[in-house]
Parts: C-alpha cells; structure tokens; sequence
C-alpha cells in the first residue's frame, strides 16, 4: 500500500490482518509477521500428539492455509524469511506425524509440497510459491492477468519436471484416480506412517539395502517399493495383500445386503475371487489382480495398458469354464499403488450406488491396500539372519 501512495506513514500498521504503509526501509513488517509465527506454536506442538492419520489431514487443511493470506498480501522482500520459518515448521510437524527422523533430501521435500492430485502429499511449501502469490494478489483486478492457482500450477509443474525420472514414475502412480483416498481417511491403521514414508520414499537405511528373502540389493526407497510387489516376501506380503482386497469387498456387499460369495468354485478346480450378482445379469465372476506400477515391466505402463495385459491372462485361464457355466468374467485391476482399472472402478461404483454407499467402497480399498502396503514395508524393512545394510 505504501508503495502505491494510498497511505504514507512513518511505521506503517496493521490493517486488516496484514502490515501495510511501511516504508522500504522499515521493520514493522518483520515484527508482525514474526508475531504471525509465534500464533502458531501451540497447534504445531501439539498437532503430533493426535493419531497420524487424523493429524496430517488437520495438518494439510489447517495448518497449510494458516500461512496463504501473508504471501499474498506481503511482497516476497518483506515475508521470505518468515515464510522459510513457517514451510520449516510444516515440515517438522510432518516429520513428527511421519515418525521420521533427520533431515529430508530435495526430492522429498518437493513430493511433500507437490499436489495430492499430482503424487504429492500437497504440503505447500510457501517459498516456492510467494512471488507467484503476491503477483496474483496485485494484479487481480485485472481480468488479463493469471490468477493465483494459474501461476501456482506452472511453478509446481518446474518442480515436478526437475524430479527424478523414478520419483516422478512413483508419483504418476500416486497421481490416478482414488490412489489417494486413504490419505484423509482418518483410518485406524497403525501402518499409516509407514504408508506416509513410503509416499516421500524416505529413506530410513543407508544407501544400498539387501530385501528380505528375495535377496534384491536396492536402494533403500526403491527397496520398499519393490518389496510392496515382490512375491517371494514371507509373513506379510502381496498374497495377504490380495486376500485383504479381496475380503474387503466381500465385506462391503454383506454388510450392505448384496449378494456375494467368496472364492467361488467355477469347474476343473478353478475358482474365481468373488462372485457377485446384479440382478437379473449373468453372475459374475470377479478375480482379482494387484499389478505394481512401479516395477521394471509396468512402470510406464498406463492403467489401461495394465488391465489389457492382465486381462488377457485370466480370460485364457478362465473364460471358457465362465461362460460353460452361464457366468461372465471380470478382471478387476487396482495397483499397488491404489489405482483402479476402468473396468474395477466401474464395478466399485455400481456396488456403491446399489448399497447406496456412494465413495465408501473405494475408501475402504485405498486404507486396505495401504495398511498391506505399510505391513509389506515393515517386514521387508525387519533383518534377519544373513541380512545387511551398507552405504
């Protein structure tokens, strides 16, 4: 304000919850926005306390915003180094939630600040965004110039061009549809901090890291990454994964009145993962399959390419004894990763609309394949005899 001559005085103040009328040369604007910071301390302190995964939806939709109004009402200048202070304090408290300790590396910190919808966790980190910000705010009166989410999404496409080409496969994987459902569900799932470390592939051991049984020498984010797809894991892995899958929604169409069964037998000792009946349809024959996006055969692969390729294999091992018997069959295919094929997704949503559930069943797969995915990640992560870590 004081820069465009509507107010001229000597401090400035405090207007409308922003420190306007300074001149260049003042320190008002320093002692109200490091007042700004100090607001925040209790909910930063105490946020940790609270169950993960209650605390990094309340730390995602109220902490974040808590910080918005200041890089658009502040000149870069006057905020940068309150706002480096604030995107500190998000990334401590995340940490805290996360139950990770020490420093994270650049990539992880843009997979933190990134979009939900791109693969991110959607923390925004405030400095990388506070001229676009502040230049939105100026000129918003003026129809021709971007708005704010306009320049905000050419910044984070800079960031996500500069990442990895493996951070960015993983990311693309998050980035599908309902992959992230888990992440403000609230769910009970004492895994959902490991589910959180595997999202930023934080990197708990040194650099290289020897995989329980299949014995892979990888580097430690890639090793729990492979681990969530390896079908050579004892105790908990991809099969226990599947059967969760499979029984989650099993449990849904029981709970909800709709006819369901549960490895139904077909002919020649084949059987199906579930059989589901709509109505006045042929029975349906539903097997499941768990595709990981980021292994070396299917990373890059859309999900259309995915289901295709699984598709193929179970309707040349199943479709003859299906259709001998009246049934149809159904591949459904949800990744690792939480993506859903078109033709899973369209069952999920059926099932939804006829229990009169609507979001609810694809909820309840994303926390059940994030719960399996954190398991998978603990026990690979466990040593045991003949074991190593090195950098």
């Amino acid at each position: 304000a004081h820069g465009l001559g509507f107010i001229s005085m000597p401090a400035g103040a405090r207007l409308l919850g922003a420190w306007v009328g300074e001149p260049p040369d003042g320190k008002g604007a320093e002692e109200f926005l490091s007042s700004q910071l100090k607001r925040n301390d209790p909910f930063f302190n105490r946020l940790p306390a609270l169950q993960p995964s209650v605390a990094f939806p309340i730390l995602a939709k109220c902490g974040v915003p808590r910080w918005n109004f200041i890089t658009r009402t502040h000149a870069p200048a006057k905020q940068l180094e309150a706002t480096k202070l604030f995107d500190d304090k998000i990334t401590e408290t995340f940490k805290k939630i996360a139950g990770i300790k020490g420093a994270l590396a650049e990539t992880q910190t843009s997979i933190l600040h990134l979009p939900i919808r791109d693969g991110g966790l959607g923390l925004t980190r405030f400095q990388e965004i506070a001229a676009q910000n502040y230049e939105a705010s100026r000129k918003a009166s003026d129809p021709a110039a971007e708005d704010q989410r306009t320049r905000t999404a050419v910044r984070n496409k800079e960031i996500l061009d500069k990442l990895p080409e493996d951070a960015k496969a993983a990311m693309k994987s998050f980035s599908k549809t309902h992959a992230s459902d888990w992440l403000m569900s609230c769910s009970k799932s004492k895994n959902y901090q490991l589910a959180l470390q595997t999202r930023i592939r934080w990197q708990e051991n040194p650099t290289l890291r020897r995989t329980r049984d299949c014995g892979a020498i990888l580097e430690s984010a890639k090793a729990d990454e492979h681990a969530i797809g390896c079908t050579r894991l004892h105790g908990a892995n991809a099969s226990s994964r599947h059967a969760a899958v499979r029984d989650t929604i099993n449990k849904f169409c029981r709970v909800h009145g709709f006819p369901s069964q549960i490895e139904p037998a077909i002919s020649g000792g084949l059987r199906a993962d579930l059989l589901l009946c709509f109505g006045p349809s042929a029975p349906l024959y539903v097997d499941i399959v768990l595709p990981n996006p980021l292994c070396a055969s299917h990373r890059g692969k859309s999900s259309a390419e995915l289901e295709k390729e699984k598709d193929k294999l179970k309707q040349g091992k199943y479709s003859e004894a299906v259709r001998a018997i009246g049934g149809e069959l159904c591949t459904f295919v949800v990744e690792t990763t939480g993506g859903f094929s078109m033709k899973a997704a369209a069952i999920v949503r059926e099932l939804e609309r006829d229990c009169g559930a609507e979001g609810e069943l694809f909820k309840q797969i994303a926390e059940t394949i994030m719960h399996w995915n954190g398991a998978i990640v603990s026990n690979a992560r466990r040593p045991k005899q003949g074991m190593f870590w090195k950098g």
